[in-house]
């Protein structure tokens, strides 16, 4: 029942729209097996290079709530866990033709569950992926 929900809902989906997801998803794996397989000081470099390497157009904001389902959906069906950093990732490369995109790590400490970190992309002080940044104190921003 749920791939047929799945296949039905592509089928209604634009070409663009499908093309976005294709790119969101493509995106994802490389950024997560890039994350597992790499020092992040290494990663860093690696992700700054494909960027730096195919620049983005900047992204009217009409089409971000687009960009967010295809990621969040993209990472929902990938055979990997892909949580908020690797979203982060690639919404902010999807992103990072725009202006005031920036990335924002946090952390909380949870007293059953430790210390909890979490990703999330603003723009323009608005977030755009990773839901609740208030509970988490801000330890790192990424213009």
């Amino acid at each position: 029942m749920r791939l047929s929900k799945g296949i039905s809902r592509w089928n209604k989906l634009t070409a663009r729209q499908k093309m976005r997801w294709l790119e969101a998803a493509a995106l994802l794996l490389l950024i997560g097996i890039a994350l597992k397989l790499l020092p992040f000081s290494t990663f860093r470099k690696w992700y700054l290079k494909l960027s730096e390497s195919f620049p983005r157009k900047p992204v009217p904001d009409a089409e971000i709530p687009g960009i967010k389902w295809s990621v969040e959906s993209a990472a929902r069906v990938l055979p990997m866990t892909l949580l908020c950093l690797p979203q982060a990732l690639a919404v902010r490369y999807l992103l990072s033709g725009s202006d005031g995109v920036k990335m924002h790590i946090g952390v909380n400490k949870d007293p059953v569950a430790g210390f909890q970190f979490h990703a999330w992309i603003e723009k323009q002080g608005k977030t755009i992926i990773g839901d609740l940044p208030a509970y988490y104190q801000p330890l790192w921003v990424w213009d």
